[in-house]
């Protein structure tokens, strides 16, 4: 049994009981429980990987056992199965610890892809039998099945705690904003999670909207108007787009940074912050720096820790699990059962750049679902991909005059993914199309 992982359906209804674990035997070890009481014991008494939790139970109400289960069983991941098909109910649950909601009758398909996702979640929470289990729950928002990201995730678990800015960098469209909302959640600050986007803020508006303003201090100010970093303040003040600030602003809130203090306008004598800042860009800083639109000390000030998160192309074992999750989300939305994915669309997608990442795949999910006139996702958004001229481009080699040996090219190519991949093996092997064993073994009879 200890070979895979274990499943524990805490179900009462025999005929359900028996539907959903003969989906899952093939692939897992099962145990069912029908008293929600004896719930404690078994999780005691047993190793368990998953639960999964029916809502209507007897005796104990299921999302009355989300609080003591994120207490005291942080690593176990839930996922609720419920005949009440509503998305305010899925949102609710979801806030209270659960990792996914299905609704019931639940389609094997459906099934699978829920359990694996959320067991490579768990994996992926304990970082290896020598190093301590991290909480990664506050990233659960960040739908994922990537190792790049979850060893994104350990190290925003590791310095969320510290005092110091994080910038973040990455395409329009990555999940910036979960990414520091959960940095946030992270930290156990007490205070709130402020955002702002610093997109088209001149200096004016950048230190009346951060500082805020007292009354009189120009014409139309008829009150004390208190900024964004007071409302921040024992908590996260998230800059997003910081790249588009003007320098004037840039002194500013280098000041900040490194003072701690701020202006208000109207004020003369500064006045203390106490916040955390996060900051953002899907610009490049470096090609700023070189043409002066961004200050070097405010850009070294802001990298105390910094992480890049990768575009949707580099990440193509996240298609399936954001397909399903936002065909889920929208299903809930537009009151309509959840729909089947048709096999082909992945093919269609995974020959397509993504230019607005995640972003761009939900809003195309939601048409699909929009469009649907049986129970199946409609391909139709989808198939525009393929003829809107942004594929992805067939690589060219170019060659010197003398040909490399084959073997030389084929070590020159996994010199390259290595070098790309920032010398992580298993991102090189997924740029290469090859196992992280397979390259692990060309590289060692090198």
């Amino acid at each position: 049994m200890h070979d895979r992982p274990t499943i524990l359906l805490l179900e009462d209804d025999p005929i359900v009981q028996r539907v959903l674990s003969a989906i899952l035997r093939n692939h897992y070890a099962v145990m069912v429980l029908s008293d929600p009481r004896d719930l404690g014991q078994m999780l005691d008494r047993q190793r368990v990987d998953l639960l999964l939790l029916d809502l209507g139970l007897p005796h104990v109400d299921g999302e009355s056992l989300l609080p003591a289960l994120a207490r005291d069983h942080p690593h176990l991941p839930v996922i609720i199965v419920s005949g009440i098909g509503d998305a305010g109910t899925a949102m609710r649950l979801v806030k209270l610890g659960a990792f996914d909601y299905l609704v019931k009758p639940v389609d094997a398909p459906s099934l699978l892809k829920a359990v694996d996702r959320a067991l490579t979640f768990r994996q992926a929470n304990h970082a290896s039998p020598r190093e301590p289990a991290q909480d990664l729950s506050p990233f659960r928002r960040m739908i994922t099945a990537s190792p790049v990201m979850f060893d994104l995730f350990r190290y925003l678990r590791s310095v969320a705690p510290s005092a110091g800015p994080v910038l973040i960098t990455g395409e329009t469209g990555t999940g910036k904003e979960l990414v520091a909302q959960a940095i946030h959640e992270c930290s156990g600050r007490p205070g709130t999670f402020v955002a702002c986007n610093m997109g088209g803020l001149d200096d004016g508006l950048f230190t009346d909207t951060l500082f805020g303003h007292v009354r009189g201090s120009f014409t139309g100010a008829i009150a004390d108007r208190p900024g964004l970093v007071e409302r921040a303040a024992g908590g996260t003040l998230f800059l997003d787009e910081i790249g588009d600030l003007p320098i004037a602003s840039q002194v500013k809130l280098l000041r900040l940074l490194q003072e701690s203090e701020y202006l208000p306008v109207g004020v003369d004598l500064p006045r203390r912050a106490n916040l955390r800042i996060l900051a953002a860009t899907s610009l490049d800083l470096e090609e700023r720096l070189v043409d002066g639109r961004f200050r070097r000390d405010l850009y070294y000030r802001l990298c105390g820790h910094r992480v890049h998160l990768p575009p949707l192309r580099e990440r193509p074992e996240d298609l399936p699990v954001l397909i399903a999750h936002f065909a889920v989300q929208s299903s809930q939305a537009l009151g309509r059962r959840t729909l089947r994915i048709p096999s082909r669309l992945l093919d269609l997608c995974r020959s397509y750049p993504f230019p607005g990442n995640i972003r761009e795949l939900q809003a195309l999910v939601h048409d699909g679902v929009s469009r649907a006139t049986g129970a199946t996702l409609s391909s139709e958004p989808f198939r525009r991909l393929a003829t809107s001229g942004s594929a992805l481009p067939v690589p060219q080699l170019i060659f010197p005059s003398q040909l490399p040996t084959l073997a030389e090219a084929v070590q020159q190519v996994i010199d390259e993914a290595l070098r790309r991949s920032d010398g992580n093996q298993a991102a090189a092997a997924r740029l290469l199309g090859l196992t992280r064993q397979a390259l692990h073994h060309r590289l060692r009879s090198r």
